[in-house]
């Protein structure tokens, strides 16, 4: 099971006692304006950019999306609210960059959380084409197919790292290089892993 994998991170683990906590248990139940009642975010829907108003907890999504892009920019304003406080007005570019990279991450999960995803696969329900697969989640998730790509890219990423032995066990040090971490026992690199979003 995936609760008893390594490879689960922070963000999982608050994306499914979340999901529970809101009686979310398959990705029919996935409902925006349900999850974001319930947190207690207001949603207006204007034909203007989509943004997250932290202090008053409301998430303005761009109209003149279609539907699937409002739903990732909706995830993407929640998680904000989630995530931040104040604006990101008079912040330096670095860390508007990393506040758009974490919300980016928590939406992705919020939109297709990794356990469902590796649901859907164990029960050997999607395709082993990862084209196909990519489609088949975007459908069963209502993504687009921008985040279909990259969940089946997450998940690759989570499968590798669940597989490979010396990940998390066998070594004493790491570093990130980039987007590269690579993992060192006595000294010699013996694995390497890409973090992928």
């Amino acid at each position: 099971m995936l609760e008893t994998s390594t490879a689960v991170t922070d963000v999982q683990k608050f994306t499914r006692a979340l999901y529970q906590d809101l009686g979310i248990y398959t990705p029919v139940q996935i409902d925006f304006e349900y999850i974001a009642s319930a947190i207690g975010v207001e949603i207006r829907y204007c034909p203007v950019g989509s943004k997250a108003f932290m202090k008053t907890r409301i998430a303005q999504v761009d109209s003149r999306l279609s539907p699937v892009e409002q739903r990732d920019e909706l995830a993407h304003e929640i998680a904000h609210i989630i995530l931040h406080c104040g604006s990101q007005l008079h912040l330096p570019k670095l860390f508007i960059e990393l506040q758009e990279r974490q919300a980016n991450i928590l939406a992705a999960e919020l939109l297709a959380p990794m356990y469902m995803v590796k649901q859907l696969f164990e029960s050997e329900s999607m395709p082993n084409d990862e084209r196909l697969a990519a489609i088949a989640l975007s459908e069963v998730f209502h993504l687009t197919p921008a985040m279909g790509k990259a969940r089946i890219a997450k998940y690759k990423q989570l499968l590798w790292y669940e597989h490979t032995p010396q990940f998390g066990r066998d070594f004493d040090n790491s570093i990130w290089i980039g987007h590269t971490r690579l993992m060192f026992k006595n000294g010699q690199v013996v694995g390497r892993r890409r973090h992928v979003d």
